[in-house]
């Protein structure tokens, strides 16, 4: 862990890993989710109507930059496209950033959160951008056997 004890730089952390069930296999295809174990499954606003602020805290960011080899003998047959999404009144944004360079996959994925109490009248707007983070989150990579 880089920065631990420094509060002027963000925290870097990196690691290796190997997952025995991340991928799905079908045919000649493999099938997995970019985002692994960051990936963001349910939206955290499931309620109709909210009558209360939405308390984050403090605002932040959040910042994970994956990177795949992709293995001998495939190639990318589809993958998520990048995007970014902003709140109104500049509560927040993300970015989903992808790019493919040979065997090399990297997302670079970056979620800020600007204000720490977001107002009732809000909810609907961040009900819809989780939602859409959620929809990112949950698109897969699929590689084809050459």
């Amino acid at each position: 862990m880089l920065n631990k004890t420094d509060l002027s730089k963000p925290i870097v952390e990196n690691y290796s890993f190997i997952h025995n069930n991340a991928v799905e296999k079908i045919g000649d295809k493999m099938y997995f989710s970019p985002m692994v174990f960051y990936a963001d499954t349910k939206n955290i606003f499931t309620q109709e109507k909210r009558d209360y602020p939405i308390d984050f805290i403090f605002p932040h960011q959040d910042k994970y930059n994956v990177s795949f080899t992709i293995p001998e003998g495939y190639t990318v047959e589809t993958s998520p496209q990048s995007k970014s999404v902003a709140m109104v009144d500049d509560i927040g944004s993300f970015k989903y950033l992808i790019s493919n360079n040979g065997n090399q996959f990297q997302i670079v994925y970056t979620l800020d959160v600007n204000q720490a109490i977001v107002g009732s009248e809000y909810y609907d707007v961040l009900k819809n951008f989780f939602k859409e983070i959620v929809d990112r989150h949950s698109e897969k990579i699929v590689l084809k056997k050459l």
